[in-house]
Parts: C-alpha cells; structure tokens; sequence
C-alpha cells in the first residue's frame, strides 16, 4: 500500500487524453511568459536540451508573432497496435517512445494530424512537427510540442460525484469501474490528494507487493516524473508538497 502525506496544502489536477475548450482569458500575455520561462530553462537549467556550446546563438529561440487562430483543441486517437519507436534528441541520445496514436485538429477550416508519442516515465505526450523554419532556424527534425494530460469528459463527471460523496458526513462507498487503461487510477490519485490537501492521510491499497510496487511507481510518475520519488522523499507539486511511500508486507516495522 502506499502513504501519502502533506506538508503543505492545496489543489492539483492530473491526467488523461480528451481537448478540454480553450480558456482564451489573457492568451498572449500567457504566451509570453511561456516563452520567456522556457528560454530561461534552455539557456541556464542544467537540464537544458541545448548544449552548451551552442546556447549563445540558439537562445532566445525565434518564435511567430502570437496568432490566437493557431489555438486550436485537438483530440488524441489512440492507436489500435501501438510501437515503440527510438528517437534521437538535440544532445545525441536515443530515447525510446511509444508512439500511441495521433492529435487529430482543425485550423482555418483543414483538418490536420500529427503523431502522439509516449516516453515510459512521463506524463504527458511529445508531438514532434516540422514548418516552414525546418533546417533552417531549427533542427532538421523539426520541433516538438510537450503536451500535459487533460482529465476526460467521464473522469471529470466521476472525480465530481466523488468528492461530493467525501464532503458528506456519511463515509463514502462507491465502485469505480473501468477498462484497463482508462484512468481509474488517476481518478483515485486525484480523489487522494483532495484528502492530502485537507489536512488528512490516504492509503491506495493493493493485493500484492507486484501491484503495490506498479502503483507506487505510476502514482510517482504522475506526480514527480520518475519511477521514483525524489532522495529526500518528497514531491514538488505547484503549492504543494506532500511525501509519498510504499509500505509492502516486507517493509521492516522500524521502517513503517
């Protein structure tokens, strides 16, 4: 089973696939400020894709004038017999992608798409595209979009209905049933850290240490990105920061 406790609350959103509609409130100015964090990343994060010898002729990066007409929603068509693909990044390595299914999008009255790839430890979608700056002011690849999940139409209607059960002073009893694959367990997460944030303790419970130990490495995903949550056992969450655990029938007591 896993624990999870706060240090300091608040609110979070997780994942899934579905074109929530556009929140055009102050696109631009938010346009921007992306723009200019990410530039910040790329020339100073030691995490930077951009070697660092060529830093001072690739960033600030170039980018269009800001057109609200390329802000589209787009839905993400799984793929029936998804593949793993290797794809080469700006720093030389190969990194293993799952390519599962595609963006599919409308602009300016032509329907577009564009493939969906999947890195195993992250969650959101990398969307590689090439345009008109292809080979010239950008690599020959092309560019990339980073893409968070989204909650779906039914896993927000479900998250909804839970947590109107958990603001009731009954104890809650309710069933999530779903396919395999269609987010029940972010649901859960996100039901956990509604608890987290309000001051309490959750358990997400498992009939074997393998399940247990699977769970545990999705919900760190989620949560921090990795398999693993971070040395000093605490995840970064935006206002939030909160400690995740396994606890397995193994674990030692002086370690429980």
């Amino acid at each position: 089973m896993m624990l999870m406790r706060v240090l300091l609350a608040a609110t979070v959103a997780a994942a899934a696939c579905g074109p929530p509609p556009p929140d055009e409130g102050n696109y631009v100015v938010r346009l921007l400020q992306d723009r200019a964090l990410k530039d910040d990343f790329f020339r100073n994060d030691p995490e930077s894709p951009v070697p660092l010898d060529r830093r001072s002729w690739m960033v600030p990066l170039r980018y269009y004038e800001p057109d609200p007409v390329y802000r589209v929603p787009a839905s993400l068509v799984l793929s029936d017999d998804p593949q793993v693909f290797d794809i080469p990044t700006s720093t030389g390595l190969i990194r293993p992608m799952e390519h599962v299914g595609h963006l599919a999008f409308v602009l300016r009255g032509e329907p577009y798409r564009l493939d969906a790839l999947v890195s195993e430890g992250e969650a959101g979608v990398f969307v590689p595209f090439r345009d008109e700056t292809s080979r010239t002011d950008t690599y020959a690849a092309g560019r990339y979009l980073d893409l968070p999940f989204s909650l779906t139409e039914a896993q927000t209607r479900v998250l909804s209905e839970i947590r109107g059960d958990l603001a009731r002073s009954v104890p809650m009893a309710r069933l999530l049933e779903g396919d395999v694959g269609s987010g029940k367990t972010v649901v859960a997460l996100a039901a956990m850290l509604d608890l987290v944030a309000a001051g309490y303790q959750t358990v997400l419970m498992a009939p074997t240490e393998i399940l247990a130990e699977q769970h545990f490495q999705t919900l760190c995903r989620l949560l921090a990105g990795e398999p693993e949550p971070p040395l000093n056992g605490l995840v970064q969450l935006p206002d939030l920061t909160t400690a995740i655990v396994l606890l397995t029938g193994s674990t030692r007591s002086r370690e429980r």
